[in-house]
């Protein structure tokens, strides 16, 4: 079956496909801000608003995989200070969003019933969840370097269309992608059910995402600085 799938693939300049599947695989299931927000919000407010923060990080992830295999990628290497800049404008955002939901988990488990307001608030619709998870998604500029660098591995080199085959990974990661979230945000919505009658556990979850979004701004202040 691999190397059936191998070859249909290679008239398409893909190399060892069957292998990057696998990659993708776990790439797709290691935790980062995308699938911390959108099971955050899965588990909080059910699977629709699950699927909404989903949408939005479909669509980044797609801008991300056409704006990298057609340059920008190249402008961002080409131009350090720029890829410098927006690193810093994506730890800023994260860390906002971070402690936000420290700050509501801290309400949640102290004031439960101006918690229970402000979370109505705070996610009351479909379209701002969509848009929050679409800026988590394109605030880290380290995506438009990640894409190419793992799908330029697996391209042929010598195929005269080799946009066509970063296109083809580019698809293969989103729908790896819509197959393994949709899982955890089923299994989420599960779990979040269970959150609502111990207000405790929901605060913690909630105090425990943000925890993580200022983890993952400061690695990106810490590669900015670095670099």
């Amino acid at each position: 079956m691999p190397t059936m799938m191998n070859g249909s693939m290679q008239m398409f300049g893909i190399i060892n496909f069957s292998a990057y599947l696998a990659a993708v695989l776990l790439l797709v299931l290691l935790p980062g801000p995308n699938m911390v927000y959108c099971l955050s919000v899965a588990g909080q407010y059910g699977k629709k608003t699950g699927w909404s923060a989903f949408a939005g990080i479909f669509v980044g992830n797609g801008m991300l995989i056409v704006a990298s295999t057609f340059g920008a990628s190249a402008l961002l290497q080409t131009y350090p200070s720029l890829f410098n800049a927006l690193q810093l404008a994506g730890g800023a955002y994260l860390a906002y969003l971070g402690f936000m939901l420290l700050r509501e988990g801290w309400l949640k488990l102290h004031h439960a019933a101006a918690a229970k307001a402000e979370s109505h608030t705070a996610e009351s619709t479909l379209s701002q969840v969509f848009r929050k998870s679409l800026i988590i998604s394109l605030a880290n500029p380290q995506s438009l370097l990640f894409f190419p660098a793992i799908m330029v591995q697996f391209v042929d080199i010598r195929y005269e269309h080799p946009h066509l085959s970063f296109l083809l990974l580019g698809g293969t990661f989103q729908l790896c992608s819509l197959l393994c979230m949709s899982t955890l945000i089923m299994m989420a919505d599960s779990v979040g059910r269970v959150g609502t009658k111990y207000s405790r556990v929901a605060a913690f979850g909630k105090s425990g995402a943000g925890a993580l979004f200022i983890f993952f701004a400061a690695k990106l202040w810490l590669a900015s600085a670095i670099a």
